[in-house]
């Protein structure tokens, strides 16, 4: 719902936002937990086939077995043991998945529990003084999540609050993590040089119920001289933890996310324990045991609350003519870092009584199994104790060649400096270092029918995310489209494509790929 009036020199807008996951679920936990189903029966049969035809392959495990043997054991045995794997044309498939996607434990089911709400209000008004052109506003904002714990740490607190089946109850008791925040800002506008040269200053103050007073400062200039333009703006902002950041608590399996709003601890380092265990199974180059425990490899951590990341930033930029018929728009930016939110994964001890950094933290490392589970792998947000900078540049070009012809050139540019990084921080960037657009329209150019053809490029980069790090490699593709002008009824009717060679992509480390897409549409305006 939302309510909004509007006047000469005001307007006020309220809204309410609410949410109900419904029937939604997640696609990939449902394939997950309905492979575990069958886990058992693969991996039985496996076993039990591979042993058997590496028996009859070796003579009874002779002297005279082979790699090639081993190998060809392993391919039998899996070829006889896939048909264990459930499909959608088993009897028990069905059953399975409408069970699976009505849990909302992750571990066991794929269903998401979301009736969270948002409120939000907002007003603004414009005092047009002879000094200075004026305008001044306030918000407000609610949060009330509400997964039921299946998302945020929002838990039973009676955990006996369960239905029959053993699922949380709906209806139960659950912490409230619902939050708020409210700002105010002014921003006045003054010309000078015969209004040439224009003068912008703002400031805006916003509180979060976590956090304290944050202040947003902003000075910009705008010169503009016949047809160029020239721009330069600096700003100090912030950027409050979101509510997955303070709140999140998710168990994806191999990995745990929670929220750090509070701080964390009992915690190992990643690093740490994965050469604890290294030097505990390892052997010499003949195969034999000579691993030792070395407790003083285990390096403990205790994580700060997560604070607002602060950023102070630097902008300048040209847009203008050059010539006849060639536009161009170029910007830079320079942009510096504290508290910078990024990421970070840590061991954290689970056993009962059991605290790192002491000996009972060890034993909590060394029996860990998978039938009892001591510690866990957790990824948390943090700041990073050092600054982080991050840097860029457009530049947009279009020419015309005449009233139906032109031709676009972008090309973006941008980057991060972690080499004074010394955190165990994941910064998760995940941006292409450059991106190129090219692009050729035409207008008109046979009775109303007109064009366009463009092609783009992507640069690889490195991903990080808490579903998994990877490389995602350059990519382009091809759109193209045609069009055709009713200029009776104003309206345009589009056909195209996009990714025309169906050259697949992957955009997002563990997304998937995506190809050729085409489209139809009519645009008509009223």
């Amino acid at each position: 719902t939302k309510l909004q009036l509007d006047g000469k020199n005001f307007t006020v807008k309220a809204y309410n936002t609410i949410e109900d996951a419904g029937d939604s679920y997640d696609i990939v936990f449902t394939g997950i937990n309905i492979s575990k189903e069958a886990i058992s029966d693969h991996l039985g049969d496996y076993i039990s086939d591979y042993f058997d035809i590496i028996d009859t392959l070796t003579n009874g495990f002779s002297d005279d077995a082979r790699q090639w043997m081993t190998d060809s054991a392993h391919s039998y045995a899996k070829a006889r043991s896939e048909g264990n794997w459930l499909t959608s044309s088993d009897e028990k498939f069905d059953s399975l998945r409408t069970e699976i996607i009505n849990d909302p434990d992750l571990q066991t089911g794929s269903k998401f529990q979301d009736r969270s709400s948002l409120q939000h209000i907002e007003g603004q008004y414009n005092f047009d003084f002879d000094f200075a052109n004026v305008i001044a506003g306030a918000s407000f904002r609610r949060y009330n999540p509400n997964s039921f714990g299946t998302i945020f740490s929002d838990t039973l607190i009676n955990p006996g609050d369960t239905l029959e089946n053993g699922r949380n109850d709906p209806d139960g008791e659950y912490v409230d993590i619902s939050t708020y925040e409210y700002g105010a800002y002014a921003q006045a506008t003054k010309k000078f040089l015969n209004e040439k040269l224009k003068v912008m200053g703002s400031l805006r103050f916003d509180k979060n119920k976590n956090y304290d007073l944050q202040y947003s400062p902003r000075l910009s200039f705008i010169y503009t001289h016949n047809d160029h333009n020239f721009r330069l703006s600096v700003q100090q902002a912030f950027r409050a933890p979101t509510l997955q950041d303070q709140f999140l608590l998710i168990d994806l399996g191999p990995i745990t996310l929670e929220g750090n709003l509070n701080g964390q601890s009992n915690l190992y380092t990643q690093e740490s324990v994965r050469d604890f265990l290294a030097m505990v199974d390892s052997v010499d180059n003949d195969g034999n045991y000579v691993g030792r425990i070395d407790e003083s490899i285990l390096e403990t951590v205790k994580l700060d609350p997560i604070a607002p990341e602060q950023v102070k930033t630097i902008e300048a930029g040209y847009r203008g003519i050059l010539g006849s018929g060639f536009y161009v728009d170029i910007t830079g930016y320079y942009s510096l870092y504290s508290n910078f939110i990024g990421s970070t994964r840590a061991y954290k001890v689970t056993s009962p009584g059991a605290v790192a950094g002491e000996e009972s933290g060890v034993d909590a490392v060394l029996t860990n199994s998978e039938n009892n589970e001591t510690y866990s792998l957790y990824q948390y947000k943090v700041n990073a104790k050092t600054d982080v900078a991050t840097y860029g540049a457009t530049a947009g070009f279009k020419y015309y060649f005449s009233r139906k012809y032109s031709s676009t050139f972008n090309y973006t540019y941008s980057n991060i400096d972690t080499v004074g990084l010394d955190d165990d921080v994941i910064p998760g960037f995940n941006t292409p270092k450059h991106k190129i657009n090219v692009g050729f329209e035409g207008s008109q150019v046979w009775k109303d029918f007109g064009f366009g053809v463009n092609y783009k490029w992507t640069d690889g980069f490195y991903w990080q995310s808490p579903f998994g790090d990877g490389n995602i490699n350059s990519y382009s593709n091809i759109d193209a489209q045609i069009n055709y002008q009713l200029k009776k009824y104003n309206a345009i009717c589009r056909i195209g494509g996009s990714n025309l060679l169906n050259q697949e992509r992957i955009e997002a480390y563990g997304a998937p790929t995506i190809g050729r897409f085409v489209y139809a549409a009519i645009n008509v305006e009223i």
